[in-house]
């Protein structure tokens, strides 16, 4: 019946079996209404009108909460909702598409979300969604112009089918045609311009609205994020600890509707939304193993599963590293503490940005906070641990590429102002410029210091702010308000005005210091006695 009423909808060419998807059941058929059915003979070929059934249909029906119940902040929600009523009002012919609100990029780390966003805004919109990754189109060659050829087929069949979604999970490995040229130059700016050719090239993509995701944001190139094809660009995290009872109500649906999930919500503080389903579904199968209904001391057990407690000297010792990096935040200015918790292997603070001009001392504040955790072991601990660095994206990591930025790209530090590159290629040229590498480690000292002098001031602050985030595992809202409206600030350490004066000798000024004094013994924090310099 309905290869026999794509027919008609499309006069003049022949509709087969082959138009009509194989996921498309007959209970799915069955279920479509004629507004259903108005709707998918917008799409240019019948094929295309069996692809939006077969997306629309299973949706449709779908039991469990819907974007409504998905938990997200307000700063996400309120975006993609306009997304939403955009669509809606296009599709009335209320509005033009120059008017819609037709790009999303997410951002944020493995787990958040970011992959299950696009699949609720199509279900709600009952629009088909076109999933994509350049793995995805690199699987059909090796070549750029396989790939090329790929993705010009993928947005096509997305407009044949508009109104549509097209999800593109990963877009920073797509390239930035800014990083260091390499032998895969070439191809990256061949690839990043066919995508921008298929975002909004001469024929435009009325219709189809583009939700990308990336856990690395600053790794896309500029062009592909641009207002017009990505209108907004949302930051996902975890979700928060008022956030948690609603991402366990989203995975339970209708299990323990009536049930106190406070205990397991305080256990689960700082599990991403992933961790959550996971936790969800073993606790599921410990209920079916049993043969009984589902209890929440099985969720209790599944979420410890997950995240064994922390040994006592661990949490200690992440207890006073993640407070340090709450306290100069505070501090400075740099960034508001929202929650701090322990988990079995480390711990996590999360911060909200704040603003800055980028004034030399809003990024020297930055490495301070950056360098903060570091300084707390320190002080407390009397040795600092390697747990600041190791990996990208690590606070070591973060504050040199800030400290590389001020001599090179910023022009704000003493190497003048001359541009050279990137905060990236900075970080590159110092492993061969041996006088990049020393101002970039005076930097690095001197705000280690400024984080230093700020915790010193606060000391019986981080002792017991610490403490407590040991005993509970977890620090937010009111306890971490209470706690920080303690500290105390030392003149030049906000950001925006002039740091502490910090003294500073690198390496090289103590080897000719040495040469020429017999003095050094006075330690590597004091003033060399001459100026080697």
């Amino acid at each position: 019946m309905l290869q026999v009423i794509l027919g008609h909808l499309y006069p003049g060419q022949t509709v087969g079996p082959e138009d009509i998807p194989a996921s498309l059941k007959d209970s799915d058929i069955s279920a479509l209404t004629p507004a259903k059915l108005t709707m998918a003979a917008r799409a240019a070929t019948p094929r295309a009108a069996g692809d939006r059934l077969a997306a629309t249909g299973p949706m449709r029906r779908k039991t469990g909460p819907g974007l409504a119940g998905f938990p997200l902040s307000d700063e996400v929600r309120a975006p993609v909702e306009q997304v939403l009523a955009d669509l809606r009002d296009w599709e009335a012919g209320r509005i033009k598409w120059a008017d819609v609100t037709c790009g999303l990029l997410l951002e944020g780390p493995p787990g958040c979300g970011k992959t299950e966003l696009p699949k609720l805004l199509a279900r709600e919109a009952g629009f088909p969604v076109f999933a994509a990754s350049l793995s995805k189109w690199q699987s059909e060659g090796e070549r750029s112009s396989d790939l090329l050829q790929k993705m010009r087929a993928f947005f096509d069949r997305a407009r044949q089918s508009s109104p549509a979604i097209v999800f593109i999970d990963e877009l920073d490995a797509i390239g930035d045609r800014n990083r260091p040229h390499d032998h895969n130059s070439s191809w990256t700016s061949s690839i990043v311009a066919g995508l921008l050719e298929c975002l909004d090239g001469f024929d435009g993509r009325e219709g189809v609205v583009v939700i990308a995701a990336t856990n690395f944001a600053s790794k896309i190139d500029a062009a592909l994020v641009r207002p017009g094809r990505f209108d907004h660009q949302v930051r996902m995290g975890h979700p928060t600890p008022d956030l948690l009872p609603t991402a366990f109500r989203y995975h339970l649906v209708d299990d323990l509707r009536d049930a106190d999930l406070t205990s397991v919500c305080a256990k689960a503080t700082g599990l991403s939304g992933a961790q959550v389903a996971q936790a969800v579904k073993a606790a599921r199968a410990t209920a079916r193993r049993e043969r009984r209904a589902l209890r929440p001391e099985d969720l209790i057990r599944s979420v410890e599963h997950l995240r064994p407690p922390i040994a006592p000297e661990m949490a200690w010792a992440v207890s006073v590293h993640e407070t340090g990096h709450a306290i100069v935040a505070h501090a400075t200015g740099r960034a508001r503490p929202k929650l701090l918790t322990l988990y079995d292997g480390g711990g996590h603070a999360v911060m909200i940005p704040q603003p800055n001009a980028m004034r030399r001392t809003d990024i020297e504040a930055e490495i301070a906070f950056f360098l903060a955790g570091r300084a707390a072991e320190r002080l407390v601990l009397g040795r600092p641990s390697g747990g600041a660095g190791g990996r990208e994206g690590s606070d070591l990591a973060q504050a040199t590429e800030r400290a590389a930025g001020l001599e090179m790209p910023y022009g704000l530090g003493d190497s003048g102002t001359l541009w050279i590159g990137q905060p990236g290629d900075a970080a590159d040229r110092r492993r061969f410029d041996a006088r990049l590498r020393l101002r970039v480690q005076g930097h690095l000292t001197r705000a280690e210091a400024v984080a230093m002098a700020i915790l010193k001031e606060n000391h019986a602050t981080l002792i017991a702010m610490a403490r407590m985030l040991a005993d509970r595992a977890t620090l937010s809202d009111d306890d971490l308000s209470d706690f920080l409206s303690n500290v105390k600030q030392i003149p030049g350490t906000h950001a925006g005005e002039n740091h502490v004066e910090v003294h500073y000798v690198d390496s090289l000024a103590l080897r000719k210091c040495s040469e020429r004094s017999a003095l050094i013994s006075k330690g590597p924090d004091k003033p060399c006695p001459t100026n080697p310099r």
